[in-house]
């Protein structure tokens, strides 16, 4: 697992594309997963991983660590990394922001 290791914690909002199509996933960490990659596939296409890095935000006075996939197409996907969480399974709905809590 690549891991980087920035310092710096984000303090931009983020913004997520999502519409009739397509779907969005934050997943919510420990700090200890802080430059850590995590890593999903669709489930009918094991082949098509796509990946975010956990980092550092700033949201109202307090440090949270997140990875977010914006936009992605609705449907099941499967955790492919962190190893630990392989297989779990996450639903992307049409117009909404799943959010997974690994903390």
């Amino acid at each position: 697992m690549a891991e980087h290791h920035s310092q710096h914690v984000r303090t931009q909002d983020v913004v997520l594309d999502i519409g009739d199509d397509a779907g969005a996933l934050i997943v919510h960490t420990p700090p200890e997963l802080r430059g850590a990659e995590i890593e999903i596939c669709p489930a009918t296409e094991p082949e098509h991983k796509t990946h975010t890095e956990v980092v550092a935000r700033l949201l109202q006075g307090t440090t949270i660590f997140t990875g977010v996939f914006p936009p992605l197409a609705i449907g099941d996907y499967h955790v492919c990394r962190p190893r630990e969480r392989a297989g779990q399974v996450i639903t992307i709905a049409s117009g909404q922001v799943t959010e997974i809590d690994w903390r």
